[in-house]
């Protein structure tokens, strides 16, 4: 008879228990998430530390690639841009060259000597021999006689070949001569070494000559030896004393020889009139 009422109430307690157990859960949950959020919270800078560390280490490596290829780049444009300057040195002797058919010519192909850069190993520690020895050598066609550059005009001539390296005579030794010519007269000369390293003299120049402080001397072509056309140095005093045959002339050489780390060997590219003469030759043993 009250079995009804009984099953009922054994209802509404398991009913009563369960909402209890979910209230609890729901308050446990709530108060873990918090915790959780706290501990999120605690650990969020040094997370954020780590990614900003892993961020930098991976633009560190970016950057220092990037600065390699940028270091590269700018090394191959310093070495074009000195190739340029030599060739706009020559430009500047052809605009005053004759303008006739052959001289044109001539100075068209004069424009395609190549350049091969050389660096500079050491200088001469006796101060009476301005030599220096470059690491071009057979192997890179280095040949004696050949003209020596910097970007601002001529050092020197290649006087001994070895494998790797080659010496190096300048210009300002007191044995070199090389023949120059007068850009704003045209004059003719010889300009020679004096032995010190920004010192160059003219010598047997009549005192009639047309030279004056400021010329700019460069190479005749002359021999043969040195391409025509390069700077070799600018005019600095020049003394004419009655009753002496020849003024005395001095000049600075545009090229720093003292003080140079990077050349460049000139490559002369055969003229028509080059062939020419070579057909000309006779060979030993011809008759």
């Amino acid at each position: 008879m009250f079995q009804p009422h009984s099953t009922s109430g054994a209802q509404l307690l398991f009913v009563t228990v369960l909402s209890g157990l979910l209230l609890l859960g729901e308050n446990t949950l709530e108060s873990v998430g918090q915790v959780r959020g706290q501990i999120s919270s605690l650990f969020s800078p040094l997370q954020s530390l780590a990614n900003h560390s892993v961020q930098w280490i991976a633009g560190s490596a970016q950057t220092n690639t990037e600065r390699r290829h940028l270091s590269a780049e700018i090394q191959r444009l310093t070495l074009e841009n000195e190739r340029l300057m030599v060739r706009q040195q020559r430009m500047h002797a052809l605009e005053s060259e004759n303008n006739d058919l052959r001289a044109s010519l001539a100075a068209a192909a004069r424009l395609d000597d190549e350049f091969v850069h050389a660096e500079v190993l050491a200088h001469s520690p006796d101060p009476f021999i301005q030599r220096m020895v470059i690491n071009r050598g057979f192997s890179a066609r280095a040949a004696t006689g050949q003209a020596v550059l910097d970007m601002n005009g001529l050092v020197g001539q290649v006087v001994e070949v070895g494998s790797l390296s080659s010496q190096v005579l300048l210009l300002t030794d007191a044995s070199h001569q090389v023949p120059v010519t007068v850009e704003r007269s045209g004059y003719k000369a010889i300009a020679r070494g004096t032995g010190h390293p920004d010192q160059l003299e003219l010598i047997n120049v009549p005192p009639t000559a047309e030279i004056e402080p400021g010329d700019l001397l460069r190479t005749s072509g002359l021999g043969q030896r040195f391409p025509q056309g390069y700077p070799v140095a600018r005019v600095v005093s020049v003394t004419r004393q009655p009753g002496q045959a020849f003024a005395k002339i001095l000049a600075a050489p545009v090229a720093q020889t003292d003080r140079l780390d990077r050349v460049m060997l000139v490559y002369r590219t055969q003229t028509a009139r080059d062939r020419a003469f070579a057909t000309l030759e006779v060979v030993p043993g011809d008759s």
